[in-house]
């Protein structure tokens, strides 16, 4: 037990240590949507789509920790720690030995691609979807028929968190192929499984046409594929979403990919399949996210950097292992860095002091807004007026109403009573409203109109 303990504590330290600035994050965007619902102010509807990460986990913290920011963000860097872990164990599973399957862990927990996840409440259905899944990898890599059934509920979860998990059918498929046992009830188990997972795909595809957000994207996916493959190597001050339109991150992104296949085709050539492995994993995981069009964003990469922290692992590690004072100084840099990519982003401001990465922009209009909501003293029943300023464009006044997604931000925070309405005239149905107008993407109070 000691044993097991001192090999965790280093993995859990990166983990949790790096990223404890994201305790400080407030409140924006889906967040508000998600917590509405489970505070059952504003119901969100289609419940079966990502029913695990979408409402479970809502309903079930929210009588807990009510809207402080702090306590759920606990949740999150639990799951991170968790999946640290569990890279760690596929580290085992795959060979390596004690201190390069720590070192392995330890990279994953370190991973940029992290940052927006833990960063971000809604953050949790990306971290929700890779733990569940990288689980169901290592009960399946397991061998045993009962972990194999572990393997499948734990990717039932996956597919019902994130669509990161869809295609670990596939990979189960072909472990099953190679060892001749398509027979069975675990055969049956697994196209249980895939139906699933057609299921979940299509309810997500009816939702993108619902929301009008997002929007499946064919003509985009060698892009958004290579983008991705250079987003899986910089660090977190360097990732960048104007990257998709830039031909020099193409190539970089070709050349991180083709780098990686060629360590894998030298490796299989050799009788050593893990970097192979590893890659083919790593683009089921990714595929998903390669149809979103524009809508291609770095955390999309967190659960294929497992893929990138085993292989370098492999490829670099020195086969003596390496000695304690050696990880001592590993966890060391890696807990540094991950802490100084997430005060880059929360803290990184633009000369005229706009912050740089768009989660903290809106998070900071999210509590500048709320300044503003307290200064005007908001009663359980009152009526709200937000008016669009000459300064504000509509763009600009659409980023704050959805940063506060319409009135769900002020009702959780001021009383379910609370009544808004976002633009357009004044009318005497208006009268004894709290006035606010804008001013760019801020809110400016004006008054209680009379």
């Amino acid at each position: 037990m000691r044993r097991r303990l001192e090999t965790a504590l280093p993995v859990v330290l990166v983990a949790v240590l790096g990223y404890l600035p994201v305790l400080r994050t407030w409140w924006f965007h889906d967040d508000w949507v998600f917590l509405a619902d489970a505070a059952g102010i504003a119901p969100r509807g289609d419940s079966l789509v990502r029913v695990l990460s979408y409402q479970w986990y809502w309903s079930a913290f929210y009588p807990l920790f009510g809207l402080h920011a702090w306590a759920w963000g606990l949740t999150r860097l639990a799951l991170h720690a968790g999946s640290s872990l569990l890279v760690m164990r596929l580290g085992a599973r795959a060979g390596l030995d004690r201190s390069a399957r720590i070192l392995a862990g330890m990279l994953f927990a370190a991973a940029p691609v992290a940052i927006e996840s833990l960063y971000w409440g809604t953050g949790a259905i990306e971290l929700m979807g890779v733990f569940f899944a990288l689980a169901a990898l290592e009960r399946w890599l397991a061998g045993t028929n009962a972990a194999r059934w572990w393997a499948l509920g734990l990717a039932a979860l996956a597919v019902l968190s994130k669509e990161s998990g869809l295609l670990l059918v596939v990979v189960f498929a072909v472990i099953l192929v190679r060892e001749r046992r398509l027979r069975g009830a675990l055969a049956a188990g697994l196209a249980a499984l895939a139906a699933l997972a057609v299921c979940s795909a299509l309810l997500v595809a009816r939702d993108f046409g619902t929301t009008g957000q997002y929007a499946v994207d064919l003509a985009h996916v060698p892009r958004d594929l290579l983008v991705y493959g250079l987003w899986l190597v910089l660090p977190a001050p360097l990732l960048r979403d104007g990257q998709l339109s830039a031909n020099l991150a193409l190539l970089a992104g070709a050349a991180v990919w083709g780098a990686w296949g060629l360590v894998a085709w030298r490796a299989w050539t050799r009788g050593q399949r893990f970097p192979a492995a590893c890659l083919g994993v790593a683009l089921l995981a990714v595929a998903p996210a390669t149809v979103l069009g524009d809508h291609a964003v770095p955390r999309y990469l967190y659960g294929p950097f497992a893929g990138v922290a085993l292989t370098a692992v492999w490829l670099a590690f020195p086969r003596e292992g390496l000695r304690r004072g050696g990880l001592v100084m590993f966890a060391i840099v890696l807990t540094v860095m991950a802490w100084s990519g997430t005060v880059y982003v929360r803290d990184a401001r633009l000369p005229g002091g706009r912050p740089v990465h768009r989660l903290a922009f809106k998070e900071a209009i999210s509590r500048y807004s709320q300044a503003q909501f307290d200064a005007a003293h908001i009663r359980p029943n009152d009526h709200v007026v937000i008016e669009q300023g000459p300064g504000t464009d509509a763009t600009q006044f659409e980023l704050l109403r959805t940063t506060l997604m319409d009135d769900r931000a002020i009702r959780l925070l001021y009383g379910r009573g609370v009544t808004v309405r976002w633009g357009g005239v004044t009318t005497p149905a208006d009268a004894g409203a709290l006035s606010f107008s804008t001013a760019g993407a801020n809110l400016v109070f004006k008054g209680r109109l009379p």
